[in-house]
């Protein structure tokens, strides 16, 4: 459980540098960039194999609506992502884990950089 706790503290964390580069970034060019560099190198097949060869049998996945649809609100993301999601999923499978699927922002709920 410790492990899974660290795991998931250390990826939101690395959610809100990315965020917070994003934001700091000028254009929706750059800010795409960004997001696709850090959804391309975040996490892997092997992030999945390592946390089943822990010993560990689910992952929590947390995700915002713009990975399924797009941004509103003036917020500074990027999306949609889906095919990220999916592909923690299916690997997750692979790696014999079970998946917390977490919405973890939703339009208009204290996601937005203006709130």
């Amino acid at each position: 459980a410790a492990a899974a706790a660290a795991a998931a503290a250390a990826g939101e964390a690395a959610g809100s540098a990315v965020e917070g580069a994003a934001e700091q970034t000028q254009g929706s060019k750059t800010k795409a960039e960004v997001f696709d560099l850090h959804r391309k190198t975040h996490f892997g097949k092997d992030t999945f194999d390592s946390i089943a060869a822990a010993g560990l049998n689910a992952v929590r996945i947390p995700f915002g609506y713009w990975i399924v649809s797009a941004p509103s609100h003036d917020d500074i993301y990027h999306g949609p992502a889906l095919d990220v999601l999916d592909d923690g999923v299916r690997w997750a499978k692979e790696a014999g884990l079970q998946v917390l699927l977490d919405l973890h922002g939703g339009p208009g709920v204290g996601e937005s950089a203006s709130q």
